[in-house]
């Protein structure tokens, strides 16, 4: 999830990061998944927001 991270910092550095995706975000099945997992925090009442598209 590296477009999540904001890589400001980095840029001007000479630092070379490199980065893939495992799965396509786009997917029905991932989309299904990422719905249970979000559920399953709140059933646990652990809170995350996951709106915010970034963390730090």
């Amino acid at each position: 999830d590296l477009h999540s991270v904001d890589l400001e910092e980095f840029k001007y550095g000479g630092t070379n990061i490199t980065a893939f995706r495992l799965f396509d975000p786009e997917k029905p099945e991932i989309q299904n998944t990422v719905k249970e997992w979000i559920y399953g925090e709140h059933r646990y009442g652990r809170k995350h927001d996951w709106s915010s598209g970034h963390n730090k």
